[in-house]
């Protein structure tokens, strides 16, 4: 809430209002720039929206939501692994910074999954407008972040952490005839080669 977006013709600022919630906003602007473009003119859309960071701020809809459990870490249980208080094998700058408290990463979590709501609604608002556009089967979805998270493993809590919870994120792919669905690839990637992923399949 409470931001400012610069546009074509300058600028547009946003309130508190719950039309205001950037995600929506950026998601609306998105949807509005598929339907308005030629079907026979190829589009490229970059969808970053704020959610989830601090302050983990829901969108009104999922205020009380129930956020979903994933099977790795439960919101009320953290896994054994977490939340060691015992780091006597782990390098001096970890033993010297305080262990996270379970009550913590647990509001963490559960704050970012609550925003992640949003999100959800942003991709699913972004496959109806492709496929009312008749672009579904010919586009590239490609899913990343660009940082991890620690949520208590050994103890730590936030990312620029050289572990690879904190390092390591999928890069999830939907291109519709072209990737069978379910497909795992196990090579790595890097950030830099999604622009090379998206050239070639664009034809450059």
């Amino acid at each position: 809430y409470d931001y400012q977006l610069t546009t074509p013709d300058g600028g547009q600022s946003f309130g508190h209002a719950p039309a205001d919630y950037s995600t929506d906003v950026l998601a609306r602007k998105a949807a509005r720039f598929v339907r308005r473009t030629p079907s026979f003119q190829p589009l490229f859309v970059y969808l970053a929206p704020y959610g989830p960071h601090r302050p983990y701020t829901p969108a009104p809809r999922h205020t009380r939501a129930r956020t979903p459990t994933l099977p790795l870490q439960p919101v009320s249980r953290p896994s054994p692994a977490a939340l060691r208080a015992d780091r006597a094998g782990k390098p001096p700058w970890v033993r010297h910074r305080p262990v996270a408290k379970a009550r913590t990463v647990a509001r963490t979590v559960d704050g970012q999954r609550r925003t992640l709501l949003s999100v959800d609604d942003a991709v699913r608002r972004m496959v109806g407008a492709l496929r009312r556009a008749g672009r579904l089967r010919n586009t590239l979805f490609l899913f990343m972040s660009d940082n991890g998270l620690m949520h208590g493993e050994h103890g730590l809590l936030g990312k620029n952490i050289p572990y690879d919870d904190s390092t390591r994120v999928p890069m999830v792919i939907r291109w519709d005839v072209h990737v069978p669905a379910g497909s795992v690839d196990q090579r790595l990637a890097l950030n830099v080669d999604a622009a090379r992923l998206l050239t070639r399949a664009a034809g450059g």
